[in-house]
Formats: structure tokens, sequence, C-alpha cells
């Protein structure tokens, strides 16, 4: 796998938000052999380890912030739904 590349501030906040809503999103990033997978549940952990960051979703997918290639979820914002942030 390749080197860890530090992600922005925004993304980890915005995973968090997410972690925070406990609503289920979907992640679509490259696993260790290099293949695309999208993978769909709630962020139940947000960690750091050896300098990278992590998150666990409730299927048991553990994805490093740096192989994320989209996020599909939609925040709720005063029982509004609005579209997220990321994506504008």
């Amino acid at each position: 796998m390749r080197n860890y590349l530090h992600v922005s501030c925004d993304l980890h906040e915005y995973l968090k938000a997410i972690a925070d809503s406990a609503e289920e999103c979907g992640l679509t990033y490259i696993n260790k052999e290099g293949k695309l997978i999208r993978s769909l549940g709630k962020i139940i952990k947000i960690y750091s380890e050896k300098g990278q960051d992590w998150c666990q979703l409730s299927n048991g997918s553990i994805i490093r912030f740096d192989r994320i290639e989209t996020i599909e979820h939609r925040l709720k914002y005063n029982n509004t739904d609005k579209h997220d942030p990321m994506l504008n």
C-alpha cells in the first residue's frame, strides 16, 4: 500500500459529523489490493494509528482516510435535508 497522504481537516471534520449523525453512508475507497470498493454502513469509530487516520463502519470495513474516493451521505440540519457541503 502506498505511503499515507495526510487529508484535509475539512474531510476529517466531515467524516466526524457523519459519525456523530449515526446515519448510514456509502464510502468508495481503494483497498490494499488497489481495487475500488463501495461499502455501506454507519461510521462507528474514527481513530489515528501510526500517524494514519482510519474509520470503521458498522459492517466491519476499516478504511484509511487517504484511500477514500467518494462519500455518499446527506447530513440533516434542523430536520431539513440539505446538500452535503463537501459535494458543492
